[in-house]
């Protein structure tokens, strides 16, 4: 290593100790930091040799004496970095300046202007005064980006080496998918690619903008991380959070900030006021309802049964504060429909199924209903594993009363159609009631209403997706993949986007406003496609017990390797003429293996190798 890169380097490590012992140390512990490197030049103005800004040795020139010049650098990937430019210049004036700018699309980072659509978000960028001679500079927190711009004002400016040191949760690979559909194959790892960018003192929601933990946004991130990664403690460490945010009445914050789940505004700051002022007092219901699915997703994944009895106050305390918003004297109401609106400090509540097109919320009650029977259901499994034998009556009792409650006044019996309201012209119905029945288990029958339905260009499109692979739709839910997910590969994006509307896109749109282009509440295809296409299912916590049922689809062969409780599981299913072959290695200590094949079913032994046919 040549001298001027080992000083970068060194640099790197310096800069990153000192944000750690200037007040960053407790929030960071854990977090793994890599040097990056730009790997081309796209654009520049007034720039001799910009090419050089990508060797160790440097050299590229900005030459803005008289005016201000630029190099817009690609990383090559989108990452959440601290960025270091080693500069020299000479005789620089007083108003000579040096600001760097960052974007995740190329649009992004060339852009100086604010956005005029809102208020609450600032264009991060970084601006330093010129004094002379060779100077170090590193942007004032954490970014998420992809693209840099470097602008230089009111004199000639050298570029001796520009590096981002990327940061994240140190996770290794464990889960895999491949298949002979390379298109498929590149979704599941862009997807791999988001969460793992989220995995940072948490799950955040996306690297660039919020950097807070959502509890809606964790669970799909969670779900993800786990097929692609297998965390356990990241995972943990995040629903403790939401535990430690929860407020008296039961509730948590969409957001849970009051848990420790922000990097605002010492290391972050997007979003002016954030998390402070609205956000940690935004409960939306839905997400609430998530917050007990989230813990028993973790439960059954990880096979960590400990934290239901860890976490059985929080869950108790939110069960109770989900059945009190029903009045069943007036179907379709709930006392906080009274309260959507509230001055600080108090909370506000609300529903939120997703964006539309045109940036309207979309709430359903019909649909919340369905989370919450979920919510109860899964709060009825987790109760084997706490104190109180109590709750497992109470949930069930629940759950039966809120079944019936939903099928008297959110079912239409002539069009055979769930509501998002009693009394609702089943015309103008959405499809979510129907979307969250069948992730309920509630509705078993196939769905007309989700014959050829796709998500919105938010979060649903994720179980959108996977209500289609639950309900009978497999080519529609395979189509759906290509087409929502490849949209954004044929963009050249390597990571998921928060809105991701497959009827249209231009770019252009998305720079109206700050929308995030690493998203973690769209990776669902890196555990969807081990699910449903190579039929992994975990019936037990830790996947104790397994069940295997593959479904190719198009497909001629498929693979995955799966994260247990008690190691890989390893699947490969191809076609061979008339039939399927299947080699599955299972993991000692899963108690259960079956495998469907072929028409036939099979009981696999523990710790050994099968090949069935």
């Amino acid at each position: 290593m040549n001298a001027n890169k080992m000083y970068a380097v060194l640099l790197i490590f310096v800069s990153c100790l000192l944000w750690q012992c200037a007040g960053g140390t407790k929030e960071n512990a854990g977090l793994r930091y890599e040097n990056v490197f730009p790997e081309t030049v796209l654009s520049s103005r007034l720039a001799q040799s910009p090419d050089l800004c990508l060797t160790p040795e440097g050299g590229a020139q900005i030459l803005a004496e008289r005016g201000e010049g630029y190099i817009l650098l690609d990383f090559g990937k989108e990452m959440a970095a601290r960025i270091t430019v080693r500069t020299e210049c000479q005789n620089p004036a007083n108003e000579s300046r040096l600001a760097l700018y960052y974007g995740e699309t190329p649009e992004e980072a060339l852009r100086t202007e604010p956005y005029s659509a809102c208020d609450w978000y600032r264009i991060p960028y970084d601006e330093f005064t010129l004094k002379g001679g060779k100077e170090s500079f590193t942007c004032h927190g954490r970014r998420g980006l992809r693209y840099l711009c470097i602008r230089a004002r009111h004199t000639d400016l050298k570029i001796l080496s520009v590096v981002a040191a990327a940061e994240g949760y140190p996770v290794i690979p464990k889960g895999y998918f491949a298949s002979d559909n390379d298109r498929l194959n590149q979704i599941w790892q862009m997807c791999a690619n988001t969460v793992r960018n989220c995995m940072q003192e948490y799950y955040e929601d996306g690297i660039k903008r919020d950097g807070l933990l959502w509890i809606s946004d964790y669970r799909s991130s969670f779900l993800a991380s786990w097929f692609a990664f297998g965390d356990k403690e990241l995972a943990k460490k995040s629903l403790r959070m939401m535990a430690a945010s929860q407020n008296e009445d039961g509730s948590i914050a969409a957001c849970c900030s009051k848990g420790g789940g922000h990097r605002h505004p010492y290391d972050i700051a997007y979003m002016p006021g954030i998390p402070h002022g609205s956000v940690d007092r935004w409960i939306l219901l839905n997400y609430c309802a998530e917050y007990v699915s989230s813990v028993h997703d973790y439960i059954m994944l990880t096979g960590d049964t400990e934290i239901a009895a860890e976490l059985e106050g929080s869950i108790k305390r939110m069960t109770t504060f989900l059945w009190g918003l029903l009045d069943f004297d007036r179907p379709g109401y709930f006392w906080t429909d009274e309260h959507r609106s509230a001055p600080s400090p108090e909370p506000y509540y609300e529903l939120y199924h997703d964006v539309t097109t045109d940036q309207q919320s979309t709430g359903s009650k019909g649909a919340f209903l369905f989370q919450l029977l979920t919510a109860l259901q899964e709060a009825h499994d987790m109760s084997k594993y706490m104190s109180d034998p109590d709750f497992a009556a109470l949930t069930k009792e629940y759950g039966n009363a809120l079944r019936k409650h939903i099928d008297t006044y959110y079912y239409d019996l002539t069009s055979r159609t769930y509501l998002d309201m009693p009394g609702q012209n089943p015309d103008s119905a959405s499809i979510f009631p129907t979307v969250y029945g069948v992730l309920a288990g509630a509705i078993k029958e196939k769905q007309q209403l989700l014959n050829g339905a796709q998500g919105n260009s938010g979060f649903s499109a994720v179980w959108v997706l996977e209500s289609l692979f639950r309900n009978g739709y497999d080519s529609d839910a395979f189509m759906q993949t290509e087409k929502q997910w490849g949209k954004m590969l044929d963009y050249g994006s390597g990571t998921c986007w928060e809105r991701m509307d497959s009827k249209e896109f231009n770019i252009v749109n998305n720079q109206n406003a700050p929308s995030s282009f690493c998203h973690a509440w769209t990776a669902g295809p890196a555990w969807q496609l081990p699910v449903h296409i190579a039929g992994v299912r975990c019936l037990q916590p830790g996947f104790a017990e397994t069940e295997i049922i593959p479904d190719l689809k198009m497909l001629n062969w498929v693979e995955c390797t799966v994260p247990t409780a008690f190691g890989e599981l390893f699947v490969r299913v191809e076609k061979n003429r008339d039939k399927h072959i299947a080699t599955v290695k299972v993991p000692p200590g899963i108690k259960k293996c079956r495998l469907v094949i072929n028409g036939n079913e099979y009981f696999l032994e523990s710790g050994k190798l099968h090949i069935v046919d």
